[in-house]
């Protein structure tokens, strides 16, 4: 299972998710630039440049699936549909939750970064009023707020492969629209817990998402 994070992301954010999958899930998550032992990079403040570099990078040895959340569920289509123009193997299924493809195009990011944060609960307060932790942190969030607010969905040939999209039961975010993405299925799925799925809540959401993979990945 390779994984793809909201704004400002790393991969450590998935560190946890390891004690939640069955052991026969091997989980891999993006770490980009500018963050964690990349942080003297320059992130990607596009989303083109961004997933050609992660196509560039991605090589799998053996089925696997694509989970995106937030920016990351974006991030993780575009990919696919970079992986299907290279003619590379696609993954066997595409996990998304909490975006829909024309939602980030027309509900971008506001300007108060710090504020953005703490409204999702998706950074720890601890890091948020620590303005040495915070300030190493604020560069990446800032350039993935550029990629979310410059990108433009684009309709094309459905991929081939089955999309589940997950949205919190209080989350309004139509995740229907994910529905016209793939040519091998549709489902949407609504669990228990707050808008974002706010990190303390994630074992919902990895335990559902570790099912269906391994259902899509015999």
């Amino acid at each position: 299972m390779a994984c793809f994070g909201w704004a400002g992301a790393g991969a450590g954010q998935f560190r946890q998710w390891r004690s939640w999958l069955p052991d026969e899930v091997d989980l891999m998550a993006a770490r980009l630039p500018g963050r964690e032992d990349r942080l003297r990079e320059h992130s990607y403040s596009a989303m083109e440049p961004l997933v050609h570099a992660l196509a560039d990078d991605f090589e799998a040895r053996t089925d696997f699936v694509f989970f995106g959340h937030c920016m990351g569920a974006v991030v993780a289509y575009e990919l696919a549909h970079a992986l299907r123009r290279r003619g590379e193997r696609l993954p066997a299924a595409l996990f998304v939750s909490s975006a829909a493809p024309g939602r980030v195009a027309a509900d971008p990011p506001g300007t108060d970064i710090r504020a953005e944060l703490r409204g999702v609960g998706m950074v720890p307060e601890e890091v948020l009023d620590d303005p040495v932790l915070f300030e190493m942190l604020r560069p990446a969030v800032a350039a993935d707020f550029g990629v979310v607010a410059g990108y433009r969905h684009v309709r094309r040939e459905a991929l081939p492969i089955p999309v589940v999209a997950f949205r919190a039961q209080d989350d309004d975010t139509d995740m229907a629209g994910w529905a016209a993405e793939t040519a091998a299925g549709f489902e949407a799925a609504v669990l228990p817990g707050t808008n974002l799925f706010p990190i303390g809540t994630w074992q919902g959401l990895a335990s559902a998402v570790a099912e269906r993979g391994m259902a899509a990945v015999p």
